[in-house]
């Protein structure tokens, strides 16, 4: 900001500011020097002119000088100027509307805010956003996780994005009762580097609840909303299109490393496999060896059994013979008896 005196010996304000800085915190005023030496300061309050703008107060000074001003004729033991207060400006002065000025912790909207370039002027779009990065990357301040620097878009600007304590960008969606209008909705974020330079993301249509936070995990200096309703058709079909070529190649790369598992397994599990069919061989044939010597163990005392049953058999022929001894012996003595009567 510039105050100047003018031809005609009136003070004008000028502005020169950035378009990323918060306008409604700076007090535009000047200090009047009059023809007695008096000095009066003239306020026009907080966020009262735009970024770019020229204005006549129609006050004539002897002098006009900033409001820091001030400090100096302190210093020399001056008196303290006198306030007086304007109030609003004359509507007959010419007035530059160049963009609409945002509340403090109030970022854009990527394609939507006027005062942010579309990408057409890239040098002037990263200047833009390195000035946005330094007016507000240190002035951020978090409350229950959530920071006071943010972007709202989206349907009812129920969408927020914000950068979170680990400078990951963050999406947060309050849209209870805007179902309707989020089922086709896309939604997409601006990620913005210390540099100004910038990326964009998007995460495709009906992809949150209305409820919802999501850390994205992308890291952000700054992090602002994306207007895809901005976006034409045909840059929509050739993203999609992108998306499916690298998901082509992606299962292109799955197929060739599940061969390559294969042939490592192989290579590294053969040796393995081998000698364990090897084992298992070996344990049956001693298995059937042990088995074979059971049999012909098993055969050997079948034979003694056998002889002893012949041997039993060849004694059974002399029991009879002392039976019938025997009856003999009996004979005789039953004859020996008749006889002796």
């Amino acid at each position: 900001m510039n105050v100047e005196r003018s031809q005609n010996g009136t003070c004008v304000i000028q502005t020169h500011c950035s378009r990323a800085a918060y306008l409604e915190t700076v007090e535009f005023a000047f200090l009047c020097l009059l023809a007695d030496g008096e000095v009066e300061k003239h306020t026009y309050g907080k966020g009262g002119f735009d970024f770019e703008e020229e204005f006549d107060s129609s006050v004539s000074c002897m002098r006009c000088l900033p409001p820091t001003a001030q400090l100096r004729l302190r210093a020399q033991s001056s008196p303290s100027p006198k306030v007086k207060v304007p109030g609003s400006r004359t509507k007959d002065h010419k007035k530059n509307v160049t963009a609409t000025k945002r509340k403090k912790g109030e970022l854009p909207v990527d394609l939507r805010s006027s005062d942010l370039p579309k990408g057409r002027n890239v040098s002037q779009r990263q200047g833009f956003l390195k000035d946005l990065v330094t007016n507000h990357s240190k002035s951020q301040t978090y409350i229950a996780g959530v920071s006071n620097v943010s972007s709202s878009f989206g349907p009812g600007n129920c969408i927020k994005t914000y950068v979170s304590p680990h400078d990951t960008c963050v999406m947060k969606t309050e849209c209870k009762g805007l179902e309707g209008s989020l089922q086709e909705y896309t939604y997409g974020i601006t990620c913005v580097e210390q540099d100004g330079t910038s990326k964009r993301h998007l995460f495709g249509q009906n992809s949150f609840y209305p409820e919802e936070t999501f850390d994205t995990l992308i890291n952000c200096t700054l992090c602002l909303g994306l207007d895809t309703s901005k976006f034409e058709r045909s840059i929509l079909r050739a993203a999609v299109s992108e998306l499916r070529t690298k998901l082509d190649s992606f299962k292109k790369d799955v197929a060739n490393v599940t061969v390559d598992v294969k042939k490592l397994d192989k290579v590294v599990f053969a040796p393995v496999v081998q000698a364990a069919n090897k084992t298992d061989q070996s344990s049956k044939e001693q298995s059937s060896g042990e088995q074979s010597s059971e049999e012909e163990s098993s055969d050997e005392p079948a034979s003694p059994s056998n002889e002893t049953k012949s041997a039993s058999n060849e004694t059974a022929p002399s029991s009879d013979s002392v039976a019938s001894g025997n009856e003999s012996f009996l004979a005789l003595s039953i004859r020996r008896h008749h006889l002796g009567r």
